[in-house]
């Protein structure tokens, strides 16, 4: 049968009982024409998609790494990954190093003369910029600068990591690199990862991957293992990597956006309010108003971390110090520019329904202060605004830079060198 024949062919009434008549054949043909014709066409849109809209990497780290079975999910060491400028959509690749991080290799043992810097975080310092734009790299050249060249820095982060994970890979790896100096840069979202995995966690959410969580029982700080859940198999892990099923995710939740929070609400923000379903009024970070005791169990979850960074980097010899994002002018104006929240002749508000709530856009910087200032920790606090992307709530090549800047300016700021920081 021709059967470009049968399509070119009008049909009369009574014909259609005909096509049933089909031999299986031909039937197989057209079954195959349809299947083979819509295979392609999906190809071309994967193709497509990937030159004009690739899917982005975030930063975030695999499940399919052999450290990944400890901290949940990490890079793949010595790997070349491609990511995507957020703004500009401009393709840029870096190779992981040996160990898995956004790093070029180094030697457990310290050479001599060598004043080591280890920089400890999570998406920030694992970054959304160039490797040479990395604040990490640009602390060195600034050092450089400064005639102070005898430093190695060496840098530990992944994205999505809280606190205690970060402190896992200080304890496990980042102490063998025999630092003079760590530096953990702290992010306002840490303090909610630290209390996930949880009911609430949507189910497809990486966090429950992580096989551990620590918790404070009896005023203890307790590690708890946990079974990782298999929700994330390598069929999924593949599916998840199409520029087809990224682009439709992305227009999905676009679209729930509009409909779920309309002008004049405060829009959804999944590192809190998805994880902790309720009044974002009484839940957001920054919430001017009482705090919920889930937030006050976050504050003290992540001092008690950070207390056992202390304790474990100083009875190694090395001096301690936290970096923090919180109460950066550049997130604050993201957050404006988004319509995370809003701001007038009052100050910042958040307006849920009817009602105008207040911001303190600064009350997590001010009780990471408090915490730090009670152990005797050294903070470096946002000086100069961290410029975020556009598109991304990531620090762009401008932000990195001027974060690189905050840091030399406080170590150097006794004695123009690094002196204060040898050995306490």
């Amino acid at each position: 049968m021709d059967l470009n024949g049968l399509w070119r062919v009008p049909l009369k009434r009574g014909d259609f009982g005909q096509i049933g008549k089909i031999p299986k054949q031909e039937k197989v043909k057209v079954f195959f024409l349809f299947f083979s014709s819509s295979l392609v066409a999906i190809l071309l849109l994967e193709f497509g998609l990937r030159i004009f809209a690739p899917p982005r990497n975030i930063a975030a780290g695999t499940l399919d790494t052999t450290k990944s079975a400890h901290y949940g999910w990490t890079l793949p060491p010595n790997e070349e990954l491609t990511f995507i400028d957020p703004d500009t959509g401009e393709k840029f690749a870096f190779t992981t190093n040996s160990e898995g991080w956004k790093d070029v290799d180094h030697n457990f043992a310290k050479p001599e003369g060598v004043f080591r810097i280890l920089f400890i975080g999570d998406s920030i310092t694992a970054g959304q910029v160039r490797p040479e734009d990395l604040y990490t790299n640009k602390v060195g050249e600034l050092l450089a600068e400064r005639q102070i060249t005898n430093v190695e820095i060496i840098s530990i982060g992944i994205g999505a990591w809280g606190t205690d994970q970060i402190l896992e890979a200080l304890k496990l790896e980042g102490l063998k690199y025999a630092p003079d100096l760590v530096i953990y840069q702290l992010n306002p979202n840490d303090l909610t990862d630290n209390l996930s995995p949880n009911p609430s966690t949507p189910e497809d959410n990486i966090r429950w991957k992580k096989p551990f969580k620590y918790e404070i029982q009896n005023g203890q700080l307790v590690r708890i293992s946990i079974p990782r859940p298999g929700k994330f198999d390598q069929s999924t892990q593949w599916f998840m990597r199409s520029a087809i099923v990224y682009n439709l995710t992305r227009v999905t939740n676009w679209v729930k956006n509009r409909l779920d929070y309309p002008k004049g609400k405060v829009s959804t923000n999944t590192n809190w309010w998805d994880e902790y379903p309720s009044n974002p009024v009484t839940s957001i970070r920054y919430y001017a108003g009482e705090q919920t005791p889930d937030m006050d169990r976050a504050y003290a979850l992540m001092e008690a971390l950070i207390l056992e960074m202390k304790h474990h980097v100083e009875a190694y010899g090395a001096s301690f110090i936290v970096f923090t994002t919180a109460g950066d002018e550049g997130y604050r104006q993201w957050n404006l520019n988004h319509e995370w929240m809003f701001s007038d002749a009052d100050g910042d508000y958040i307006q849920w329904e009817t009602e105008r709530h207040p911001v303190n856009w600064y009350i997590q910087l001010e009780k990471i202060k408090e915490m730090t200032t009670k152990h005797g920790i050294p903070l470096i606090e946002p000086v100069r605004v961290y410029e975020r992307y556009r598109n991304d709530a990531h620090p762009n090549a401008a932000g990195n830079l001027n974060m690189a800047l905050d840091i030399v300016d406080y170590l150097l700021t006794e004695g123009g060198d690094l002196s204060k920081w040898a050995n306490p």
